[in-house]
């Protein structure tokens, strides 16, 4: 496949905070960020470039020095990644990329990323894992709204899910996705990979959502989350800032959802909820 991309190069201050340069990227939807001392590397669809740089010059919390776009064409992003990715661990946990070496843990997650997003390494990936963890998903059927990488779903089978509806509006994602099924030795009939929107799906119904993707999608479709949601079944929504959790609760809360609990880490909020019959 073979898709134009533009890249972005956003000069700062090394003593800029970077955990929130990057927050404020994730809330403008940009496919990947390639991290350097005291720049990075943004990409995003050419489309959509015209629109970002606006969005970040008007920003006066990014304290940007400089900008700079161009058009750049698919590549072997494994190259980009592989020169800044590093092996993490979850409690008994580790991801890792293809070509590290085991770390020994009870458990690990083999990935190769591509353009899409979802790694371990962002927050909110981080905390949607962890809490994972705990959830006990075993029998489950479970829906991951927003897969990029597929990192959640393939969690989620290896969690002992039943079956895992995995959905992404990206094409990149799919296949990174149904790549990561492979990589970690989990079977394609437990798992169905769409191309899609949520609203453009049957009305499903499921023990566990998992949901990391932005706040505005997470506002918009609530009530799509609530209508596929079983009667006491959990649901996870991450992707929110912490400047936004308390508008994204009040308003889940309206929606009929019951509050269970929250986690932050770093700029980053995690709400995880339950539906009451």
């Amino acid at each position: 496949m073979q898709k134009n991309w533009s890249k972005i190069s956003l000069h700062f201050d090394p003593d800029i905070d970077k955990e929130v340069l990057i927050a404020w990227l994730d809330v403008y939807e940009v496919d990947s960020i390639v991290e350097y001392d005291d720049y990075f590397e943004v990409y995003c669809a050419k489309e959509k470039v015209e629109e970002l740089i606006k969005h970040i010059e008007v920003n006066d919390a990014l304290q940007i020095d400089s900008i700079a776009a161009e058009v750049v064409e698919n590549k072997n992003w494994n190259a980009v990644w592989e020169s800044n990715f590093e092996p993490i661990t979850i409690n008994d946990l580790s991801i890792r990329a293809t070509f590290h070496d085991p770390l020994g843990t009870k458990e690990e997650l083999v990935i190769s990323p591509k353009m899409a997003f979802g790694t371990g390494h962002h927050a909110t990936t981080y905390m949607m894992i962890e809490q994972m963890q705990s959830l006990g998903l075993s029998g489950d059927r479970v829906l991951d709204y927003g897969c990029g990488t597929g990192i959640l779903a393939v969690y989620a089978l290896m969690c002992g899910a039943e079956h895992v509806d995995a959905i992404d509006i990206q094409e990149e994602a799919i296949e990174n996705t149904l790549e990561h099924l492979d990589l970690n030795s989990q079977s394609r009939d437990k798992a169905t990979v769409q191309q899609c929107d949520i609203m453009d799906m049957p009305v499903e119904q499921y023990n566990t959502i998992l949901a990391n993707i932005n706040h505005g999608v997470l506002s918009q479709n609530r009530d799509e989350l609530y209508n596929r949601l079983k009667d006491d079944g959990r649901l996870l929504i991450s992707g929110i800032l912490i400047e936004d959790q308390d508008r994204i609760l009040a308003h889940y809360l309206k929606g009929g959802f019951y509050f269970c609990g929250h986690e932050q880490r770093g700029e980053w909020s995690l709400l995880s909820f339950t539906k009451t019959s």
